[in-house]
């Protein structure tokens, strides 16, 4: 079903919590498992974004609507999405305060953020690393804390308890060693 942890909890978390009809956009779709396994699944509310014009292209773009457009300014109504997934996207260009007031104008009260991102409790500095051609954070417990608060004026709160501890580090990349985190965000009411 779904190669990585995160994205498994994510799926499971949305059948638990939605109806099949429920509104649901992709962050970052390119090359995302979400929008595919959730049409699997049967959800016919689907839509992904990402700037990548090949978004348009993924599997089942007949189920899923696939959108080319910056996720930080989308073209979508207000409060439109019962949720909004994002899977090791938002640590890319990280701009929190577009993120979060965009996030804000797009989910319903009652509405839930989910995104996993690169995660490391200790501040690692990736210095002048990018991908996609954007910057890159690792995400510590600092940087998750002052993402909350960001999120909190925009009327997002944890939905459950927050574990910032990790003791292994699962992911190498570009000469860095840390994990993911995962995280889910309520709209307030």
């Amino acid at each position: 079903m779904a190669k990585s942890w995160d994205v498994a909890l994510t799926l499971e978390f949305i059948e638990a919590q939605f109806p099949k009809d429920a509104r649901i956009l992709d962050l970052g779709a390119y090359c995302s498992e979400v929008p595919v396994l959730l049409a699997n699944m049967g959800f016919t509310g689907v839509h992904g974004v990402d700037l990548n014009p090949n978004v348009k292209a993924m599997p089942h773009a007949d189920r899923v609507q696939y959108s080319v457009s910056d996720f930080m300014s989308t073209p979508f109504p207000q409060a439109i999405f019962d949720a909004v997934t994002a899977i090791s996207v938002i640590e890319h260009g990280y701009e929190p305060e577009r993120l979060f007031t965009e996030l804000g104008r797009l989910l319903r009260p009652g509405g839930y953020f989910i995104a996993s991102f690169d995660y490391w409790p200790d501040k690692i500095n990736t210095g002048n690393t990018r991908f996609f051609d954007m910057t890159w954070l690792i995400f510590s417990e600092q940087d998750v804390g002052a993402m909350l608060e960001v999120a909190k004026r925009h009327g997002l709160s944890p939905a459950g308890d927050l574990h910032p501890q990790s003791a292994e580090r699962a992911i190498h990349c570009m000469g860095y060693d840390y994990t993911f985190g995962w995280l889910v965000l309520r709209k307030d009411a």
